[in-house]
């Protein structure tokens, strides 16, 4: 497994803005597109690319985008719920410490 992390944006006149972490695995490529977060509205995009396994020597790749809604709207929505209704949060601190030990794998592999 590799991963690439990577982010551009326009000189001039073009006001461009481009950010994604890729993850490059044995049988598939995951592409996960997040725009400009200082801008409202800009869902968060997966990109999957992988050889169709029921068909030999063939590729297909799709765009899972579970909602339109933006990040932070999402997370925003889901803490007001947890402090109102009493849902449970959809990531604790288990959830962090395993974001630790996925940065901590990346930055060794790259290393």
């Amino acid at each position: 497994m590799s991963a690439v992390s990577s982010s551009a944006r326009g000189s001039g006149e073009q006001r461009l803005f481009d950010a994604f972490i890729e993850v490059f695995t044995r049988d598939r490529v995951l592409k996960i597109q997040y725009d400009t977060p200082y801008v409202k509205g800009l869902p968060i995009t997966l990109s999957v690319r992988e050889a169709d396994a029921d068909v030999a020597g063939s590729y297909q790749e799709r765009l899972v985008r579970p909602t339109y809604a933006d990040a932070y709207t999402a997370e925003f929505e889901a803490l007001a719920q947890a402090i109102v209704e009493g849902k449970e949060l959809k990531s604790g601190p288990q959830d962090a410490i395993q974001d630790v030990d996925i940065w901590e794998m990346m930055l060794a592999h790259l290393n």
